[in-house]
């Protein structure tokens, strides 16, 4: 009779342990679903920026060079300094 209430009591362990497992693999695989959709969606919002970026910014050979300073100005305003700005403020900053 104990060897019974033990058999049954690690049979009831095992089973818990599998369904517990079982959930928790359920839970993560939801989880990870979720994630891997946010990062979809974030690829493809950086592709459309990408794209959009691609056709602002001339890049071809002989492209107009103030145009794409103006396009990176965004980024960055002393791109729109000509030479003699640059040197004077770079001598400035020494």
């Amino acid at each position: 009779m104990l060897v019974l209430v033990a058999a049954w009591s690690s049979l009831c362990a095992v089973a818990t342990g599998a369904l517990v497992w079982f959930i928790m693999d359920s839970r993560m695989q939801v989880r990870l679903a979720r994630q891997r959709e946010k990062l979809a969606e974030a690829r493809a919002t950086l592709e459309t920026q990408k794209q959009a970026l691609e056709q602002e910014i001339p890049i071809s050979e002989g492209a107009d060079l103030d145009a794409l300073a103006r396009t990176l100005s965004v980024f960055s305003p002393d791109l729109l300094m000509g030479p003699e700005e640059h040197d004077g403020r770079h001598r400035m900053l020494r």
